[in-house]
């Protein structure tokens, strides 16, 4: 009996997905951490307010980095030569498929 939905991939092609993803948040972190110095530089002071566009920025850079730990930490700890299977909940998590499905 065939217990869920599940999708195989082997430790290699989930290792590139994984520095794919390493990449792509750590190029978003920077993106988000520019924006904060550009802003700053132009006079824009973080506030106490609910629509404070710095901590937003801070906000979502933060989302970025700790998105970007997490696949550091996966790449290195896959066990090599080996098949995962993934849930759908493991393949949103690992951003291999939409989260908003």
């Amino acid at each position: 009996m065939i217990d869920g939905l599940k999708v195989q991939f082997s430790s290699d092609e989930l290792r590139n997905h994984l520095q794919s993803r390493v990449a792509y948040h750590r190029d978003k972190e920077r993106l988000y951490a520019d924006q904060v110095v550009a802003l700053t530089a132009g006079g824009e002071q973080s506030k106490d307010a609910s629509l404070d566009p710095i901590k937003a920025l801070q906000n979502r850079g933060d989302s970025h980095r700790k998105r970007r730990d997490l696949f550091e930490v996966l790449v290195g700890h896959l066990v090599p030569d080996e098949i995962y299977q993934l849930s759908d909940s493991d393949l949103a998590r690992l951003e291999l498929i939409s989260s908003h499905l």
